[in-house]
């Protein structure tokens, strides 16, 4: 079986009193040949329809061994 991808997408925001709060969105069954520039445009375009500001676009990747 090949490489599986995941696109995480990591948030900073505040809540209601102010305290500083993370979150994270792990996006599944992306395209094991989409390359990192374009795995980074799709974050950028994710985080332009969110309320939270990003932190971090993450490529994980996934394979078995044996």
């Amino acid at each position: 079986m090949g490489e599986k991808l995941r696109l995480k997408i990591q948030y900073k925001y505040s809540d209601s009193e102010g305290k500083e709060k993370k979150a994270s969105k792990t996006y599944s069954n992306i395209k094991s040949d989409a390359s990192d520039e374009n795995l980074l445009k799709a974050g950028k375009e994710l985080e332009k329809l969110s309320s939270k500001a990003v932190e971090g676009i993450i490529k994980l990747s996934e394979k078995k061994l044996n």
